[in-house]
């Protein structure tokens, strides 16, 4: 019987049932046991231990479940969905509260805010602000983990796989065959996102500006994220991306453009020769790439179909990935990968900076925080490089 399926109450009655069995059995076999009766016995004693481990499961998952009620007060898994209805952050709009009161004396944030102005989250909503960050971004979507971590932290990763020895012979030496384990440093780059806001504006809007005023600045720390994840240069205070990323694998489309999904499958292929799971794969392009797929057509018209192997493909499309590359024509570029192995990493505290513009009546904020992004396994990531931008003649 399958009893994944099946609710905790319905596990609990069941195992009850289960267990009543086995009292019955030894019941009647006090003299002497058959053998269909120890043969139901076992199987018995097996159906119980699967059922326990369900239950475990179950406990398990109300206990992940009640952590996440608790502290965004909406399922993590439709967050995305609410927050772009307007609904409330996992960090109470704590951003957009911040702001708004630089212009009605708040006392509720008199004790995290210093002489010169600035104010600095507690670190409950830190943790709070990141989940907002990763329930709004695609990466979190696709797998990849939004964390709090610390400067100069290393992460282990395998970059060398390990063999396996078969023993001809009793005594054999066994051949070394360990994985190559090194590590990925965090080296957190520091980010300002700056806004100027009028003074009338959080003066005189209700509170449905705390809301607008946390997306905004969620959507731009996301913005900037996607942005690095794709092209950041590794220089000039940037974190590394996949543009410039070591050993990540490639595909080149020759300045072309997308006719068919040949370039899907070449990638996806390359990945699973690094024996990536199919089902932890997922793909980023720009919306070029996304007309360019949905404009391909057969003799007679019709849409092409996408081959069952991209279709299982989770996909998104973004304007974080540029459509300027190239040397004599704008290219871009797709992005397949184990986005599970990626990690978006952020330290505390974030500071939020305000200050008042007399001139223009308005209030300059500057959101400061730090960053980086680490890639636990490089082949994990496969880029299709050199795809030429427009649709298809």
């Amino acid at each position: 019987m399958n009893y994944s399926n099946l609710s905790k109450r319905e596990l609990l009655h069941t195992r009850a049932e289960k267990v009543a069995q086995l009292e019955q059995i030894h019941t009647d076999g006090k003299t002497k046991i058959s053998a269909e009766n120890e043969k139901t016995w076992s199987s018995t004693v097996a159906d119980i231990e699967e059922i326990d481990y369900h239950i475990r499961q179950s406990n398990l998952n109300q206990i992940k479940a009640d952590q996440v009620v608790s502290s965004m007060e909406i399922n993590k898994s439709n967050a995305d969905k609410y927050l772009k209805r307007g609904g409330r952050s996992a960090s109470g709009n704590f951003l957009g509260k911040v702001i708004k009161a630089t212009q009605n004396s708040s006392e509720e944030f008199r004790g995290l805010t210093s002489s010169s102005g600035s104010t600095l989250l507690p670190q409950d909503r830190i943790q709070q602000t990141i989940m907002d960050l990763e329930s709004q971004n695609d990466l979190g979507t696709a797998g990849a983990r939004f964390m709090l971590i610390e400067q100069n932290h290393q992460y282990p990763r395998v970059t060398g796989k390990g063999t396996a020895y078969y023993q001809a012979a009793e005594l054999d030496q066994i051949t070394d065959s360990s994985p190559t384990i090194t590590s990925v440093k965090a080296d957190l780059k520091d980010v300002a996102i700056r806004f100027i806001i009028s003074n009338q504006l959080l003066l005189d809007a209700s509170e449905n500006i705390e809301v607008v005023l946390q997306n905004a600045m969620i959507e731009k720390m996301n913005q900037t994220v996607l942005e690095s994840v794709f092209s950041g240069s590794g220089a000039s205070g940037q974190p590394t991306g996949l543009d410039n990323l070591s050993n990540i694998l490639t595909v080149d489309a020759g300045g072309t453009k997308l006719t068919d999904y040949k370039y899907h499958i070449q990638a996806v292929k390359k990945l699973l020769d690094a024996n990536m799971r199919m089902e932890n794969l997922s793909v980023f392009g720009s919306p070029d790439s996304l007309s360019q797929l949905e404009n391909l057509s057969d003799t007679t018209g019709q849409p092409i179909m996408q081959p069952k192997m991209v279709d299982r493909l989770p996909q998104f499309y973004t304007s974080a990935i540029a459509t300027n590359y190239g040397a004599t024509t704008d290219e871009t570029k797709l992005y397949f990968g184990d986005f599970n192995r990626m990690i978006v990493g952020y330290q505390g505290p974030f500071t939020i900076m305000t200050d008042q513009s007399a001139s223009k009546l308005a209030t300059e904020v500057i959101l400061y925080y730090r960053y980086d992004l680490m890639y636990l396994s490089p082949d994990s990531f496969c880029r299709v490089d050199n795809i030429e931008t427009g649709l298809p003649a």
